[in-house]
């Protein structure tokens, strides 16, 4: 997004810079945005998540995923199948 410059009555002012202005401050007063991967929805650049879809918008800020329950309940038969066999049963 680009910044707009503030409306000059005089153009004695040659040493206004943009670079001074704070991030994400503009005088079009519009927030800095960025585009969602997934939906393009224009959301605000410090968001974590996109409030159309509701996914995260990079893989550090979304929470860790547990595995399903189904997968502990194989893997604690296969230990089990194992330890038999092993022991010889």
């Amino acid at each position: 997004m680009a910044r707009s410059r503030p409306p000059d009555d005089d153009e004695d002012d040659d040493d206004f810079d943009d670079d001074e202005l704070p991030e994400g401050v503009y005088y079009d007063d519009e927030p800095a945005t960025k585009k969602c991967p997934y939906c393009r929805e224009d959301v605000p650049e410090d968001a974590q998540y996109c409030s159309r879809c509701e996914n995260y918008l990079s893989a550090e800020e979304a929470p860790r995923s547990s595995k399903p329950m189904w997968v502990w309940v194989l893997l604690i038969l296969l230990l089990i199948l194992f330890t038999l066999s092993a022991v010889g049963m």
